[in-house]
C-alpha cells in the first residue's frame, strides 16, 4: 500500500504544472507584476525565492570579480551579507561603477533566486536599480 501511495505522489508531482520563469518572461527585463511601491528588506529576501520583488537597503560592500561581474552586497560585508545584487560583465557598461553604489541606499527590482544558499538578484537593465 505504501509503495502504491509513493507511486501516486510521484505521478502527481510529475504531471503537475511547474512555473518556468524563463517561459513566462520574454527576453529582456519585464517588471510587470513587481510591486514597485512595496519593498522587502534584504534580510527577508531568502523567504521570497523565485518571486519578483523590490528590495531596498544600504549597499554594505561592493566587489568586481575577475570576469567583470559587479556584486552589490546588502545587510553586511561579504561573506556575512544577507543579499546580493549581481550585474554581469555584459551589462556592466550600462550602470555606474560599482564603487559608486557603496554605502548608498538603493532599491533593486527583479526576480530573487538562491545561489549557494544566499538570495541574489541579477540586474540586466538600469530600470532595475534606483537610488534613494
Amino acid at each position: 500500500m505504501k509503495l502504491i501511495l509513493n507511486c501516486v505522489f510521484i505521478l502527481i508531482a510529475a504531471l503537475s504544472p511547474t512555473k518556468n520563469f524563463a517561459q513566462t518572461e520574454p527576453p529582456g527585463v519585464r517588471l510587470d507584476g513587481a510591486d514597485q511601491t512595496q519593498s522587502i528588506s534584504p534580510d527577508s529576501a531568502k523567504y521570497h525565492d523565485g518571486s519578483l520583488q523590490t528590495i531596498c537597503g544600504k549597499v554594505t560592500g561592493t566587489h568586481v570579480t575577475k570576469s567583470g561581474a559587479m556584486m552589490l552586497n546588502f545587510g553586511a560585508a561579504y561573506p556575512e551579507n544577507s543579499f546580493t545584487a549581481v550585474i554581469f560583465s555584459d551589462d556592466a557598461p550600462k550602470f555606474k561603477k560599482v564603487k559608486d553604489y557603496d554605502g548608498k541606499t538603493i532599491c533593486v527590482i527583479g526576480r530573487i533566486k538562491m545561489y549557494k544558499g544566499k538570495p541574489e538578484m541579477v540586474l540586466k537593465e538600469t530600470n532595475q536599480l534606483r537610488e534613494q
